[in-house]
This record gives structure tokens, C-alpha cells and sequence, in this order.
């Protein structure tokens, strides 16, 4: 099945598995839990012991903490990415297996960041330096 949020394309099967994952999260911890992830897309940093304090009941161990803030981090940058709304969003994890309480957390956290998601990304995107200055020299060869 295709997603618009992969870019149109199948999701990829790691997703999937982080999916499962998340879906033992209640909703409350997964409104932090996405808000957490934001300020990491953001800002580039991250506090997993905060995280994994939270969800530590629900989740197994470090590893699956790590796997679910990856899971997390990857449907909000590509969706941000191909900017897709927030309710094509929430209809498409929930077609993933996220229950609707979470994906509801995570369409209405990512619809009040998404802006500024995009502006973060098109700042780390990569371009091509502009031309600063040019200069240039004409010679002429005479033949005798």
C-alpha cells in the first residue's frame, strides 16, 4: 500500500515494526513523546534518559526507546518533507496499526509545528554556494 507521507511509495518494514511498538504508548505520553521528537528535529538534540523515563513501562528497554523516537522522527520529517496535511496524516498511521488516541497526539502536534519543521529543514538543505564574485583576464597572441 502507498503512503503519501513515504513519498507515495510502500512503507518501509522497520516502520512498521516501530509501529507496533509505539502502539503500546498511551496518548498522553505520546503528545510528549512527539513534542520530544519535534524539539529533536528542531534543535538536533535529544534527552533519552527524559524519554526513556516516560516510557519505560510501556517499552521494553533502551533499544526500543531508540527505535520508537526513530520511528517518530521519520513520519514527521517526510511529512513534513512532501507536505502532506495533518489529517492525510492521521488516516494514514492509523492505517499503519497506531490507535487513534495516538495518532490523533501525533496529527495535532505535528499540525502545530509543521511550519516550522519546513523552515528547519529548507535551512539544512543542501545548496549550492552563490557566485560571489567573477574575474577574468583577456590575452592576445600575436603571430610574427
Amino acid at each position: 500500500m502507498k503512503f503519501r507521507f513515504c513519498g507515495d511509495l510502500d512503507a518501509p518494514d522497520w516502520l512498521l515494526a516501530e509501529i507496533a511498538t509505539l502502539s503500546k504508548v498511551n496518548a498522553v505520553r505520546m503528545k510528549v513523546l512527539v513534542k520530544q521528537v519535534v524539539q529533536y528535529g528542531l534543535t538536533g538534540e535529544i534527552d533519552y534518559e527524559k524519554v526513556s523515563k516516560m516510557t519505560g513501562k510501556e517499552l521494553g528497554g533502551h533499544s526500543d526507546t531508540k527505535g520508537v523516537v526513530a520511528a517518530l522522527h521519520f513520519v514527521l520529517s517526510q511529512s513534513a518533507k512532501y507536505d502532506i496535511d495533518d489529517t492525510t496524516l492521521q488516516l494514514e498511521i492509523q492505517q499503519l496499526g497506531l490507535p487513534k488516541e495516538n495518532a490523533d497526539a501525533l496529527a495535532r502536534t505535528f499540525r502545530e509545528s509543521k511550519d516550522a519543521l519546513r523552515a528547519r529543514f529548507a535551512e539544512m538543505a543542501f545548496r549550492v554556494n552563490t557566485l560571489a564574485t567573477v574575474e577574468w583576464r583577456g590575452d592576445q597572441m600575436m603571430a610574427s
